[in-house]
């Protein structure tokens, strides 16, 4: 698993982004959301114990970082081997 420090703010995952993956958040908070038009929709919000899939996240929406967080990532061809 890599280890990837998210400042608040920072854009994990953008909007249309090809997916590759699978984020778990370790600390601190991840958003899921999606922009029209300049405006912010929070979608969902991610702490401690969460997870989601890269591929799923980037279709038509982007994770930015809530507060200061830190997750591991296992990438596609990880997961695809077993870890």
């Amino acid at each position: 698993m890599e280890m990837e420090k998210v400042p608040q703010w920072y854009e994990l995952v953008k909007q249309g982004d090809v997916g590759n993956g699978m984020y778990f958040i370790l600390q601190g908070e991840l958003r899921a959301r999606v922009m029209v038009d300049g405006k912010e929709t929070i979608l969902a919000t991610f702490g401690p114990g969460d997870f989601f899939r890269r591929h799923v996240a980037v279709r038509s929406r982007s994770a930015v970082g809530g507060r200061d967080c830190q997750c591991g990532q296992h990438r596609a061809e990880n997961v695809r081997r077993g870890f």
